[in-house]
């Protein structure tokens, strides 16, 4: 499993998850021990397992998000860590 993360000018936050296994994995983002429900914060794409974080908010949202691939062979886990850096 790897992840990557952008984020644009509209606070829109993506966190990429590639898990390549063989039966097709499902994957799922967990954060805080709780799983992420698809809503108008969070939207998770199908087709490229692609966390959508939208209305970016420092105060909430700056944790770490868990991806999760499951088989029938079992699973793996990655976490992406999102830190806040202060301009210097």
């Amino acid at each position: 499993i790897l992840t990557s993360m952008s984020q644009d000018e509209q606070t829109l936050v993506v966190i990429h998850c590639s898990a390549e296994a063989t039966p097709e994995a499902f994957v799922q983002w967990i954060k805080n021990g709780n799983l992420l429900q698809i809503g108008p914060k969070y939207q998770i794409s199908t087709s490229t397992t692609q966390l959508f974080i939208y209305d970016f908010n420092v105060t909430t949202d700056l944790d770490t998000y868990t991806c999760t691939a499951t088989n029938p062979l079992g699973n793996k886990t990655v976490d992406t860590a999102l830190l806040g850096i202060n301009p210097l």
